[in-house]
């Protein structure tokens, strides 16, 4: 304990200015005989009471006690935290003067006394007093004391008599100001917290991810730490220098980790193209770690061209080894896709694909006759659940597919689902949201995002929106249309578009909604949830215009052309990487960009994409392409794809002469490309081999 116990022996002078107190004229032989003297008895001069050790000290005139005492705020305080001190004492009125000591009985503040000798007025009992805690940790004993008259001091109680030198519970005269002292009294101890400071540290310090096949990808982890005794905020997480964007993380800044805790920070290598990682390769975390606001995460890796697929017999693989339908409603159907794949060395035929015994006809499938799967590839079996009546597929519902696998000739699909006869729509509207909720995820300050949800009506009648408004306590960052009522007839639904466009850094409050009215009975209100929160860190967002292509009915043997706007909606350079197909995506889609690119802040590129059927019937669905890109939210999109071959007929786009050039789009690049192929007799294979060219002529 810190205390002025130990030093109450110590001869201190203190450099007090006297208070002269002329004595309360309720008392004139006392202010006669002992202050007269000194004081002036002019009207001018101020009377008091408490000037007198008499008065000031004792709790009644009986003077038999000292009632001086003090008292703090708090018992705790942060370092240089104002402490508040009340002291208190005597019987009678009038100006006092009181003062405020620390530990080593220093002074640390006195009562206000304006005016000079025996001009205090501003100053009476209770008398508060500040001063700031100590700035180191531990336990402090602080003192007040009464300045005045002694007044009554032989002979009466006033501790433990008369003290040359400063001490607690004693009157000290002081030696510069003939017949006046101090009577000091201790205060409660109190005590002085150490502060709370941060300590970031990463264990490990470094991530070496090895060697990574390009379009795969690994994801290591290290544990930001905070050692110190305060909460560390994490408020951003960027690449070093020259790392590419190939570097990935999560969860996005800001977050907290507190005091002696930790938190999982994941990065994700997903190399592009083949070559390692630039010497000091790294990401930057900010934090606020007064000692170290930043600290950088080294990172090592190497992107490798994936090896060829092992020689060998083919081996078939299906995945999902099953499909669950769910309930269908009689009358209606439903669809679910297995991949059937070859992990083998050479090509698998699949000779057959059957029902299982037992199974019904209301199971059917595509392809229905044979089909060969490549070494390492992958083919789509589309299965579809269309009951007939009431009732759950018989156990052990399966399909067997036969092939030419010497492991496993033949392998089983497992089927389950429930028809049920369905409920009859409502009579009046019914509104649904489908989803019902948004979450935006992590957008730039100054950037926005746009999602969709769909008004549906799922009743018997005409559903009137009537208003769509923002829940109390949702921002004007966030917008919608339609801004107006709409109607959606039957059956139907209608897109209610919503824009998160933040100006600052934060999250959307907890609650944050879009209220929507309308003449539904039943619910004549519904809320449709948002999340998302904004950053000030500058981080590039995709986005794409439009999200899907429908290129409707394409004669077989022609082409149709359609464009993806691939746009930067965020604050800091998008590099675009690789466009690929989705798998299970026939080669009769192939696209025309100069890939890889970079995309500054509010510009795009187009996508040219062109499907070339060459044999009658839709694409399978789940057909689509994949763009990857730096966008730390989003980094693989896809763009869904549908479209129908023909042979009787539908839209078709040739270019006006073979060879011909529009603007440098690479139109007649891919043109000439898929006509080479119709002319090499391409129409006549099962499946199209063609590749989506850039401007390098290469997938």
């Amino acid at each position: 304990m810190k205390t002025f116990a130990n030093r109450l022996g110590r001869t201190m002078t203190l450099g007090i200015v006297m208070l002269w107190a002329a004595q309360a004229r309720a008392t004139p032989s006392l202010y006669t005989s002992n202050c007269a003297s000194c004081h002036s008895t002019s009207s001018t001069t101020p009377t008091t009471c408490n000037g007198c050790h008499f008065h000031g000290e004792h709790s009644s005139t009986a003077a038999s006690d000292i009632n001086l005492k003090g008292s703090t705020n708090k018992t705790s305080y942060a370092p240089g935290e104002t402490v508040t001190v009340t002291i208190n004492a005597g019987y009678r009125t009038g100006w006092v003067r009181a003062l405020l000591f620390d530990q080593n009985l220093k002074e640390l503040g006195r009562s206000s006394c304006a005016g000079g000798l025996g001009g205090c007025t501003t100053s009476a009992f209770p008398v508060t007093l500040t001063a700031t805690a100590p700035s180191a940790a531990g336990t402090y004993v602080w003192a007040v004391a009464w300045y005045g008259n002694q007044y009554d001091i032989s002979g009466a109680s006033f501790g433990s008599g008369n003290s040359s030198t400063l001490k607690a519970g004693f009157f000290t005269p002081d030696a510069n100001n003939s017949g006046h002292g101090t009577q000091t009294v201790a205060l409660p101890a109190f005590t002085v917290s150490a502060p709370q400071v941060p300590a970031i540290a990463l264990n490990p310090t470094s991530l070496a991810f090895g060697t990574v096949n390009v379009g795969s990808s690994k994801t290591l982890t290290t544990q930001v730490q905070d050692t110190g005794t305060g909460p560390l905020n994490v408020t951003g997480i960027s690449p070093c220098a020259g790392t590419p964007a190939s570097i990935s993380s999560t969860p996005p800044a800001p977050f907290t980790v507190a005091a002696a805790g930790s938190s999982t920070l994941s990065l994700t290598f997903s190399p592009t193209a083949a070559g390692a990682l630039p010497a000091g390769a790294c990401v930057t975390i900010a934090s606020n770690d007064p000692a170290k606001p930043t600290i950088n995460l080294t990172l090592s890796g190497t992107g490798a061209t994936p090896p060829p697929p092992p020689p060998g017999p083919p081996g078939i693989a299906s995945s999902p080894t099953s499909l669950a339908f769910g309930t269908v409603n009689v009358g209606a159907s439903k669809m679910l896709t297995t991949q059937v794949q070859n992990t083998g060395g050479s090509t698998l035929n699949v000779t057959s694909v059957s029902a299982c015994a037992g199974t019904p006809a209301s199971i059917t499938w595509t392809p229905s006759s044979a089909f060969s799967v490549p070494a390492s590839g992958s083919t789509s079996l589309n299965v579809t659940f269309a009951p007939t009546s009431a009732g759950t597929l018989p156990a052990g519902a399966c399909l067997t597919i036969a092939s030419n696998d010497p492991a496993k000739p033949t392998i089983n699909l497992a089927l389950s689902g429930t028809g049920a006869t369905a409920s009859p729509p409502p009579s009046g509207p019914a509104i649904a949201l489908n989803p019902g909720s948004l979450a935006f995820g992590t957008v730039s300050a100054g950037a926005s995002k746009m999602l969709t949800a769909q008004v549906q009506n799922t009743g018997g009648s005409t559903l009137n929106v009537t208003r769509v408004s923002a829940c109390s306590g949702t921002p004007g960052s966030v917008t919608w249309t339609p801004a107006s009522a709409f109607s959606v007839p039957a059956g139907r639904s209608t897109n209610l578009n919503v824009t998160f466009a933040p100006m600052v850094a934060g999250s959307l409050p907890a609650g944050a909604c879009l209220q929507i009215a309308s003449n539904d009975p039943a619910k004549p209100t519904i809320n449709l949830a948002l999340g998302g929160s904004a950053t000030s860190t500058a981080v590039p967002v995709i986005a794409l215009d439009p999200a899907s292509l429908d290129f409707g009915t394409v004669s077989v043997g022609s082409v149709r052309r359609l464009t993806v706007e691939v746009k930067n909606a965020g604050n800091a350079r998008l590099d675009v990487t690789s466009i690929a197909h989705c798998s299970g995506t026939p080669r009769t889609l192939v696209w025309a960009a100069t890939i890889p690119a970079s995309i500054a802040p509010g510009a795009s590129i187009p996508i040219n994409v062109l499907f070339v059927p060459i044999e009658d019937g839709a694409l399978p669905p789940g057909s689509c392409f994949r763009i990857v890109s730096s966008d730390p939210a989003n980094p693989t999109v896809e763009v869904d794809v549908a479209g129908t071959g023909s042979t009787t007929g539908g839209a078709a786009q040739v270019p006006p002469v073979w060879g011909c050039t529009t603007s440098g789009s690479g139109w007649s690049l891919a043109f000439a490309y898929v006509a080479a192929l119709v002319l090499l007799g391409v129409r006549k294979r099962k499946t199209a081999g063609v590749s989506g060219p850039t401007s390098s002529g290469r997938e």
